[in-house]
């Protein structure tokens, strides 16, 4: 069986005959040659549908903005991860990533890159209106994404402005003297000299 010719069937935006747009989708056949039977034949089928970009292991931030604009309606905030999982599972206009690992990462690069106009948030309160624990251009810890939500960063207020804090020596900036320049010392008085002397 593992050196047998076998079929791998990938599912692909079916061509419009008119030339517009897809409707539906169109089963493709590849091929797998497996001679010698030295690898398995889901190695095999694998290495096929990798190799023909059937299927990604990787996916760019800028790809994966190109896949999301379609399909995220302006009027929608924010979308689940755990739904995004589901348009890569479901739309097959949508490439295939070959897990979830692969979405994961391909959103945290998004969102640590301030270039892209997302931000990852572990939820939204609705009552207050806020977005919890917001990551927006750092690294997130390890792990697995779970059900985070993908936020357009215009939706996310900006942090409040911390105040200046003041200059050693406990005197604000309005306490100098105009300009912010300290006034100069007055002159101090000559010290008187010797008994019986005058002061040089």
């Amino acid at each position: 069986m593992r050196g047998a010719w076998v079929h791998l069937l990938c599912p692909a935006p079916a061509e419009d005959a008119k030339g517009g747009p897809p409707s539906g989708f169109a089963m493709q056949a590849a091929r797998v040659v497996n001679r010698g039977g030295a690898r398995s034949v889901a190695r095999a089928a694998w290495d096929k549908a990798a190799g023909d970009g059937a299927v990604l292991d990787e996916i760019g931030p800028e790809n994966l903005t190109r896949c999301l604009e379609p399909l995220w309606p302006e009027s929608r905030p924010h979308v689940p991860v755990e739904e995004l999982r589901e348009w890569f599972a479901s739309y097959v206009y949508l490439p295939r990533l070959r897990d979830e690992a692969v979405l994961d990462g391909a959103l945290r690069r998004l969102a640590e890159d301030l270039a892209r106009p997302f931000a990852l948030a572990s939820r939204f309160d609705e009552a207050t209106g806020a977005y919890r624990d917001v990551v927006d251009g750092k690294a997130l810890p390890p792990g697995g994404l779970g059900s985070r939500l993908l936020v357009h960063r215009q939706a996310v207020p900006a942090p409040p402005e911390a105040p200046n804090p003041p200059p050693p020596g406990g005197k604000a900036p309005e306490d100098a003297g105009s300009g912010g320049t300290p006034e100069p010392a007055a002159p101090r008085p000559p010290r008187p000299g010797r008994s019986g002397s005058s002061p040089l």
